[in-house]
C-alpha cells in the first residue's frame, strides 16, 4: 500500500515472505567524515522469499520510493543473492541505472573496505557484490558502472565479431577481422 503498487507489481510481489531493513549505513554508524554529498545513506534490506523467482518488479517499484542507495539481498531457504543497482542523487532526483545481481550463494557476507574515508568508496565496494569486475582503486561508483557497461559493450561485439570471423570463407575478410577481434578483445582485457 505505501507504495502505492499496481496489480502487476502486488503479483510480482506474491513470493515474499519478509521484507527487514538490516543495516543503514552512514557517516554516524561508520564513524567516518563526509566529504562528499553523492552518498549520505545506504540501506541494506533483506527480503525472504518461498521460492527462487526474482520478484524484479516489486524491487524496482520500493527501490524509486526510497531516495538514497540501496543494496538488496534475497534469502530463499538458506541461499543468497545479492540484488541493486547504482542509484545517484541528481537535481531531479534519484537516478536508478540497470539491475545486477550476484549468483545464488550458500553464505553472504559483504567486504567492506576497512580504509574507506567515504560512503562513496562504501557504496563502490557494495556494488562490486553484484558487479562480476573489481573495482579499481579510486574508482567511483558511476566510473565502476559506467566500465562495466563499456565491458559489456565490448564483451557482445566480440561474441558477434567471432561468430563472423567463424562464418568467413575467404582469407584476407578473414585476417582483417581477426585483427580487428584481437584489438578489441586486447581493449576488453583493459577494462577489466
Amino acid at each position: 500500500k505505501q507504495i502505492r503498487a499496481d496489480k502487476q507489481v502486488k503479483e510480482n510481489a506474491s513470493n515474499i515472505i519478509s521484507i527487514t531493513v538490516t543495516n543503514i549505513i552512514n557517516k554516524e554508524t561508520m564513524n567516518i567524515a563526509q566529504n562528499d554529498d553523492k552518498v549520505n545513506n545506504i540501506y541494506v534490506i533483506v527480503i525472504e522469499l518461498e521460492s527462487k523467482a526474482i520478484p524484479n518488479l516489486f524491487i524496482s517499484a520500493l527501490d524509486k520510493k526510497f531516495e538514497l542507495q540501496t543494496l538488496f539481498v534475497l534469502k530463499c531457504k538458506e541461499q543468497y543473492m545479492a540484488y541493486g543497482a547504482f542509484k545517484e542523487c541528481g537535481e531531479k532526483g534519484m537516478k536508478i541505472d540497470k539491475y545486477y545481481c550476484s549468483e545464488w550463494l550458500d553464505d553472504f557476507e559483504l567486504d567492506l573496505p576497512l580504509t574507506a574515508c567515504s560512503l562513496s568508496e562504501i557504496y563502490t565496494s557494495m556494488l562490486a557484490a553484484i558487479i562480476p569486475i573489481v573495482a579499481q582503486k579510486d574508482e567511483s561508483a558511476k566510473e565502476y558502472v559506467l566500465r562495466y557497461g563499456e565491458v559489456l559493450r565490448l564483451q557482445k561485439e566480440i561474441d558477434k565479431l567471432q561468430r563472423a570471423v567463424d562464418n568467413e570463407k575467404q582469407s584476407k575478410k578473414r585476417f582483417e577481422l581477426n585483427a580487428e577481434l584481437k584489438k578489441l578483445k586486447m581493449e576488453l582485457e583493459d577494462n577489466v
